[in-house]
């Protein structure tokens, strides 16, 4: 074969840095918008109090933080879930601490 259709980690990588999009990201910016809502229109960040749609955001806002600390120690994965700089980025908007996990 003179070639793969598969692309290297390092190219993925390099997307990644530059702020490519992938287009797989529907669910976590519907996440995003939510959050986003919240966050405008109470101040502040949700817990993950089930008031707060079901506790589901919390619980994602909680997630996400927990990926964040991961990727300060160089990892970008929690089981499937993944951290790019696109959603850090994201995530930075709205001015987002993801330091810290409460």
């Amino acid at each position: 074969m003179a070639g793969s259709a598969r692309m290297k980690n390092w190219q993925i990588a390099k997307l990644d840095q530059l702020g490519f999009h992938w287009g797989l990201d529907d669910d976590w910016l519907t996440w995003w918008e939510l959050l986003k809502g919240f966050k405008e229109e109470k101040g502040h960040f949700p817990s993950h109090q089930p008031k707060y749609h079901g506790g589901k955001l919390g619980k994602w806002v909680y997630t996400q933080r927990r990926l964040y600390r991961r990727l300060q120690n160089g990892e970008r994965e929690l089981g499937s879930v993944k951290m790019s700089d696109w959603r850090i980025a994201k995530l930075n908007e709205l001015g987002f601490d993801g330091a810290r996990l409460k």
